[in-house]
């Protein structure tokens, strides 16, 4: 018997497998092969016992295929809990290295330092997590910037939709408005803006990605500026890329652009690339 058992699995090949990658999609590829995998290797390990009569493995396979069956289930429950997006998950670069961030802030405080300007809405820290709220007397966006000027730079943050309607990582050049990523509970889009100066001037929408956004969850994100180029990343798989020649500027910092109740943010980071 144990002849025909290891003569089975003589000069079959054992592939190691790959590395997983840090980044979500890579995760759930890697996740969605290694499920298939498994499933028809236990499958075809199940088969190899078919042939033997013997009260005993008569008796252990029923038992063999009941484990192999809670395995499964067990495995099929957990991916999804390992795919969720999370608080200040560490997204990789593709722009460009990181080294010593240029500014982080975490919000340990209970005000906001002098790098932030709040230039409409309501905007407090409390528990570690800010909070911007839009006031119905402003009749405009809540708008904070983070005063870093830069000109090619990454920014990494957390944030909760919670009861925002919409939440934007806008950017500026210093005579106006440049481009923005905008994030809803739809997806996120990746779009220039309007030169008020030029009355020709119009919004061009440089990429879109359709997916959900739950607002009671964590997500984070990652936008990366080098020259021309820009990609922004969500720790959930979701992405967006784009160049047009106006992006290639100097810009004055980041813009925190929210409508609605509530909208938080945590763990700003941001690096100066090259």
């Amino acid at each position: 018997m144990h002849f025909v058992y290891f003569r089975a699995f003589r000069g079959r090949k054992i592939i190691s497998p790959p590395l997983v990658s840090k980044t979500p999609e890579c995760r759930r590829k890697v996740f969605q092969i290694s499920l298939t995998l498994v499933v028809i290797g236990l499958l075809n390990w199940s088969r190899l016992f078919i042939p033997f009569r013997s009260t005993h493995f008569k008796k252990v396979v029923p038992l063999m295929l009941k484990h192999v069956s809670c395995f499964c289930l067990a495995l099929t429950l957990l991916i999804p809990a390992l795919l969720q997006a999370e608080k200040n998950s560490d997204i990789k670069p593709v722009l460009g290295k990181t080294g010593e961030p240029t500014a982080v802030d975490s919000f340990d405080k209970p005000k906001l330092s002098k790098q932030w300007a709040a230039a409409k809405g309501e905007w407090t820290v409390s528990d570690g997590v800010l909070t911007g709220k839009e006031l119905k007397a402003d009749k405009h966006a809540a708008v904070l910037t983070w005063k870093l000027p830069h000109r090619n730079s990454i920014i990494r943050c957390s944030f909760q939709l919670k009861d925002a309607d919409f939440f934007h990582l806008s950017l500026n050049h210093p005579k106006g408005h440049l481009f923005r990523v905008i994030l809803d509970e739809s997806g996120m889009t990746l779009r220039t803006d309007k030169n008020k100066k030029d009355p020709k001037s119009k919004p061009i929408t440089l990429a879109q990605a359709k997916g959900t956004l739950e607002p009671g969850k964590w997500y984070t994100l990652q936008l990366e500026m080098q020259g021309d180029r820009v990609i922004a990343q969500l720790d959930n798989g979701l992405n967006v890329e784009g160049r047009h020649p106006s992006l290639d500027v100097n810009k004055t910092g980041y813009r925190f652009i929210m409508k609605g109740n509530t909208l938080l943010l945590d763990d700003m980071t941001a690096w100066n690339l090259e």
